[in-house]
């Protein structure tokens, strides 16, 4: 059985009135602007080069570097040569040092060379909804919200619950938290995780649909706070 939108609300707004040391408000964090966006585009790395590019470039760097191995050590593999030949002279030069070096040479020069184009993100994000299938989660339900809720995300979002006949506290948890954002749908009997997710898909209001599991906590993004 499935809990209109009237009757959330008004279960929240009860649960508010007869807990209201309970009572737990969210405040959405404040926006991602476009100032703070190109702000931290300008600390990131200005020269950005492509990556066909950039393998070129290692190629040759890693080749000169072989090069100049080459050139540095002819003296000593000249002494090698003269005790033990040439074949295997090379060949063990070749297998302890030419070859791991240009392999070396490669990765580092890579390194050096790697550099991210700016991070792009449009004015206005695209609204999101959130689904979380809850069964028996009075203990993990309440941080589940909390990391979501405090998410620097600029575009809308609405966060559906399904609680999935629970037998514990995690209805009553869901409606201490007074948030326009959260909706919870109640199932009277437990029916299965994919049956939850549907329920909350009938009601997602948005074009993007994430699931989340009742019992995972997201770590806050700082890219642009």
């Amino acid at each position: 059985m499935l809990e209109t939108r009237t009757e959330k609300e008004s279960n929240q707004n009860m649960a508010a009135t007869l807990h209201p040391q309970k009572g737990i408000t969210f405040v959405k964090p404040e926006a991602a602007t476009k100032e703070k966006i190109n702000e931290r585009n300008q600390t990131d790395k200005k020269i950005y080069i492509p990556v066909y590019s950039k393998f070129l470039i290692a190629q040759l760097g890693a080749l000169l570097w072989v090069l100049f191995s080459i050139w540095i050590a002819l003296p000593w593999i000249d002494s090698l040569a003269d005790i033990f030949g040439w074949v295997l002279t090379i060949f063990a030069i070749g297998g302890m040092a030419i070859v791991p070096g240009y392999i070396s040479g490669i990765i580092i020069f890579s390194i050096l060379l790697d550099r991210r184009p700016p991070v792009k993100i449009p004015g206005e994000l695209p609204a999101l909804s959130i689904l979380i299938a809850a069964y028996n989660e009075e203990n993990a339900i309440e941080d589940t919200l909390k990391s979501i809720l405090t998410q620097d995300y600029s575009g809308s979002i609405e966060i559906i619950v399904i609680d999935d006949g629970s037998t514990d506290q995690t209805t009553n948890i869901i409606e201490t938290i007074t948030d326009p954002r959260i909706q919870l749908i109640k199932q009277k009997k437990n029916q299965g995780k994919a049956s939850a997710l549907n329920a909350g898909l009938a009601l997602a209001s948005h074009g993007i649909i994430i699931t989340v599991d009742a019992d995972t906590f997201l770590l806050k993004f700082h890219r642009f706070s």
